[in-house]
């Protein structure tokens, strides 16, 4: 049986889920960038199946990283666990966005490498979304959230009352937090293919 999954959506509003090896979702990550007294800050929520919730405000999205750690640590009880990245996607008319993406990806799991069980996975978001949602490669971007929002807490029971109780926490609307069912289809991709890509 698999072990313990840690999905991550990794863009600067992200999200990240974590998977038990009984295929259950059991952890919900979800940060946004603020603002605090003139500098840039993190918001990051942590909603656990079970009751336990928490708003935190850290300096980088090296810190929530480095609280992730902290928390998945506390969770497995073990000492590695399997990490899934949706891979950054560098277009040729707007590099940029992609660019930043692959800087907020390194950030989040630099304090995540001594933990990781295998290589770092990283799936295309085509990839796992063909795969799970079973959805075209060139499906567009806003159809793709909706699908994935609808779908994965069918996939993944549990997922959905994570989303729930994450969205009531931030006070805002579950469909605005694609990236935490987005996040669970990678630990779900990571959680079938972790062992053989490692």
């Amino acid at each position: 049986m698999p072990g313990w999954w840690l999905g991550l959506d990794p863009a600067r509003t992200g999200a990240g889920i974590l998977l038990a090896p009984d295929r259950v979702p059991v952890v919900a990550y979800c940060w946004r960038p603020r603002q605090r007294l003139g500098r840039g800050c993190y918001e990051l929520s942590v909603v656990a199946a079970g009751g336990h919730q928490r708003r935190e405000t850290v300096a980088s999205l090296h810190h929530v990283g480095m609280a992730m750690v902290a928390s998945v640590a506390r969770v497995v009880g073990e000492p590695t666990w399997g990490v899934a990245a949706e891979a950054p996607y560098v277009s040729r008319l707007n590099p940029s966005t992609g660019l930043l993406v692959a800087i907020s990806t390194g950030e989040l799991v630099g304090p995540m490498r001594e933990r990781m069980r295998y290589p770092l996975l990283l799936t295309k978001a085509a990839e796992w979304r063909q795969e799970l949602l079973g959805l075209h490669h060139r499906t567009e971007r806003k159809r793709a959230k909706k699908v994935s929002l609808g779908t994965m807490p069918q996939r993944l029971p549990g997922i959905g009352e994570l989303l729930a109780r994450t969205a009531a926490l931030l006070g805002t609307e579950p469909g605005k937090l694609d990236h935490v069912t987005d996040a669970g289809g990678v630990a779900e991709y990571g959680y079938i293919h972790g062992e053989e890509a490692a």
